[in-house]
């Protein structure tokens, strides 16, 4: 499972990202790089204070979600599809370039330790999942990772 709690672990997390390039295509799913990228930045933005977002799910399925995916080895399906994203297509682009998409998650997930470090019995929401605590999201960010680089072979 992708760590990124120590600085040498983002270092080697982030170097991974910057093996992308626009032509980089996927091995499933419709998001390119960039809208990977701009994806995962997303989520460590809910994560770490920057985006408030309401819980999408009944607390009972939120419950079950959180105790399949959290709380075992069970990775993220491949074509899984965020029920929060359109249907059959991408957002419109955020950043002008992949290289800023890349900076922007860095400067998330730097946003992320430094959230918890000023709360750390905060409990942002996931849109699926509810409220989760650190450790949740450390396990959720790192199977969400897990799965975007393996969708871009990185």
């Amino acid at each position: 499972m992708i760590q990124f709690k120590s600085p040498s672990d983002r270092k080697n997390l982030l170097d991974r990202f910057r093996k992308l390039t626009p032509d980089t295509a996927p091995a499933f799913g419709l998001m390119t790089a960039q809208h990977m990228v701009e994806h995962v930045c997303l989520t460590f933005s809910m994560s770490n204070g920057r985006m408030e977002i309401a819980q999408t799910t009944p607390e009972r399925l939120a419950n079950i979600t959180k105790r399949r995916l959290l709380e075992s080895d069970m990775a993220f399906p491949k074509g899984f599809k965020a029920p929060i994203l359109p249907e059959n297509e991408t957002l419109p682009y955020q950043y002008e370039s992949l290289n800023a998409a890349i900076d922007a998650l860095e400067e998330e997930i730097d946003a992320f330790e430094g959230w918890f470090q000023h709360y750390p019995g905060s409990r942002p929401v996931h849109p699926v999942m509810g409220p989760l605590t650190y450790d949740e999201w450390q396990v959720f960010h790192s199977k969400h990772l897990t799965h975007h680089l393996e969708q871009f072979g990185v």
